[in-house]
């Protein structure tokens, strides 16, 4: 299956928050993922 998605290696700060750190992420085409968590958890923060 052909990568749809591929990061490598990154790394998201806000606010001097380190939200994720070197992250490797493959989404192939056809998956589908979601981003889950309580209201106020920073879902919408990780998007933008």
């Amino acid at each position: 299956m052909t990568s749809a998605i591929q990061l490598t290696q990154v790394s998201v700060v806000r606010s001097d928050s380190l939200l994720l750190d070197r992250v490797d992420w493959t989404v192939r085409e056809g998956e589908r993922w979601i981003v889950l968590g309580p209201n106020g958890a920073g879902k919408t923060t990780l998007m933008q």
